[in-house]
């Protein structure tokens, strides 16, 4: 466990080494300093694992990756919900730096398979799976339920 937003678990599937994190980032009325904490740790926790190994991201990640792929076509698929926000600019720029792909924005879907955050009149999509680029092709398709 890393703080109280992060836990990693590592498991060997057949021969391969897969850490799997789960990551909830502080939420938009949240100080700046709780959500640089919460980035930093998550870039702390990257750094240490090779290569080699596979990592899934899964999380909570508090922002809006939109449907706008701009400069990030090479992390980003183009099947998002909505626009960007700044907590999803951060998120694009985490995925850019560490060479990972947003899985969510990779298949095309019904927006009802997109939305991951519903209250009274609001939808968002603010859960998502982020893999390395290079293990790109271990994953065949992405659902988020509700």
């Amino acid at each position: 466990m890393i703080g109280d937003r992060i836990i990693a678990l590592k498991i060997v599937v057949d021969d391969k080494i897969v850490n799997i994190i789960s990551a909830y980032a502080p939420q938009v009325g949240l100080d700046m300093s709780s959500k640089l904490n919460f980035w930093n740790d998550l870039e702390e926790l990257i750094q240490k694992i090779p290569l080699e190994e596979r990592v899934l991201i899964r999380g909570d990640l508090n922002g809006h990756v939109g449907r706008e792929v701009d400069d990030f076509k090479s992390i980003h698929g183009g099947h998002g919900f909505v626009t960007t926000n700044e907590g999803g600019k951060t998120i694009l720029d985490f995925c850019l730096a560490y060479d990972f792909s947003i899985v969510n924005t990779l298949f095309k879907k019904r927006n009802e398979h997109l939305i991951t955050y519903k209250n009274g009149y609001s939808t968002t999509q603010i859960d998502y799976f982020l893999i390395r680029k290079l293990n790109r092709l271990d994953c065949k398709d992405c659902k988020v339920r509700v």
